[in-house]
């Protein structure tokens, strides 16, 4: 049986090895990616990694999306779980 969501799921995929590397950016140059930007993609990645079937990426970015909303800087450890989930990927 062909899973009728497998091109959405390599598009995804696509998209988060581009936000891996926006995010390794990000620990060394702060300005890489604006707070909007960090803010929005965290928060779709955390929904189309669940929806998906990526439960261990939608949490990390979950965790990093609800730092982001209390008004935290994103701390380095959940920046990198984010970023090593990406590269399970």
């Amino acid at each position: 049986m062909i899973d009728p969501l497998e091109t959405l799921k390599l598009r995804f995929r696509a998209r988060c090895a581009s936000d891996r590397d926006a995010l390794q950016r990000l620990e060394g140059e702060p300005a890489a990616v604006s707070p909007a930007d960090l803010k929005t993609m965290v928060h779709q990645m955390s929904g189309a990694a669940g929806a998906f079937g990526f439960p261990r990426l939608s949490a990390a970015a979950l965790r990093l999306d609800d730092q982001l909303s209390a008004g935290e800087p994103p701390s380095h450890d959940n920046l990198q779980a984010l970023i090593d989930e990406l590269g399970r990927l």
